[in-house]
Parts: structure tokens; C-alpha cells; sequence
């Protein structure tokens, strides 16, 4: 019997910590990095509701997290939940947290799903922040040229090139061999 009452104090004494803790940091900006590990951990497992479920707890700490933010996000990506996980990346971007992250995650998205013309919308902003990367360049040229849009694809496809990007560079490589060889004619009798 006072063995079970030991045990019983041992786990009440345990709860009882566990509570003054929260009380303590569980609503405070101390608690975010317990809320980041514990979100990455579940994401790491495929756990995502119980990942989701840490960063709202987080969000409701700081609304304007932008971590917490970019994680959320993530994870309504990987649940499917493209509505939401748009919504969300626009309002970090509004909110100026993570913008290239969450200017190529919508770009990436929009791709996705065939809509060309607002994942050229999102790569613009990237390129308007980032105009060094050749990368970027040639990922325009490759959705304009996808959209059939001539407008400035020469000029993307030369600045990737001037930049460095080795994918443009073996671009021009072939689109100058086809430009090469003859073109066949059937003759018709």
C-alpha cells in the first residue's frame, strides 16, 4: 500500500510540474523553441496534425512568427491543403517574413497546378530581390517558353548564361545544334 502511495505522489508531483511549466512558459515567447522542436520532430515522424497542432500553439504566442509561419505553411503543403497553405505563404509575405521562401513556394505551387502565369508572378518578385542568380533566369525562360511567351525569353536565357547557370548553358548548347541541322522535307508525289 505506501508503495502505491509513493508511486501515486511520484506522478501526481510529475503532473503537477508539468502544469506550473506551462503556466510558467507554455504562453510565453520562452516556450517557441520547445513549439520548434516539437513541430520539427512530428514532421520528421510524418506526424503533421500533431506538427500543425504545435505551431498554432505557437502562433497564438506570436502571431507574427515568421518560422512558425514558413513552418506552418509547410505543413498544410504536405497535408494537401493548398488553399490554406497559399493563403498563409501570401500573408507571410505580406507580412515580409521569408519572402523569397514563400515567393518560390507559391511559384512552385502555381506551377504545379498549371497556373503559369501566377507562378511567373512569383518568380518576378524572387528575381526583383535576387537578380544575381542565373538560376531564376532560366526558370523564367523555361515557364515563358512553356507559356509560348517571346517577350524577354532570349534576353532570361542569355542573363542565366552570363550568370553561370550551367542548366542554361547546356540550354543554348542544344537550341544552337537544332538551329544547325537541316530540317527534312517530305517530298510529295
Amino acid at each position: 500500500m505506501e508503495r502505491f502511495n509513493t508511486t501515486l505522489m511520484k506522478n501526481i508531483l510529475t503532473l503537477l510540474i508539468v502544469v506550473v511549466t506551462l503556466q510558467l512558459y507554455g504562453q510565453s515567447k520562452d516556450s517557441l523553441p520547445i513549439y520548434t522542436a516539437k513541430a520539427n520532430e512530428y514532421m520528421m515522424k510524418g506526424l503533421y496534425d500533431k506538427a500543425l497542432s504545435s505551431c498554432n500553439s505557437a502562433l497564438r504566442i506570436d502571431s507574427n512568427n515568421c518560422k512558425f509561419l514558413k513552418i506552418k505553411g509547410n505543413i498544410l503543403t504536405s497535408l494537401g491543403k493548398q488553399a490554406e497553405a497559399i493563403a498563409l505563404y501570401k500573408k507571410s509575405i505580406n507580412k515580409n517574413c521569408n519572402v523569397v521562401f514563400n515567393c518560390l513556394t507559391l511559384k512552385s505551387i502555381y506551377f504545379d497546378e498549371g497556373k503559369d502565369a501566377d507562378a511567373l508572378f512569383y518568380l518576378n518578385k524572387v528575381i526583383g530581390l535576387k537578380p544575381d542568380s542565373g538560376a531564376l533566369y532560366y526558370e523564367r525562360w523555361s515557364i515563358k517558353t512553356k507559356m509560348k511567351d517571346t517577350n524577354g525569353t532570349a534576353e532570361d536565357l542569355q542573363k542565366a548564361i552570363k550568370l553561370g547557370c550551367q542548366s542554361a548553358i547546356i540550354m543554348d548548347k542544344e537550341i544552337r545544334k537544332k538551329e544547325k541541322e537541316p530540317v527534312e522535307v517530305e517530298e510529295k508525289e
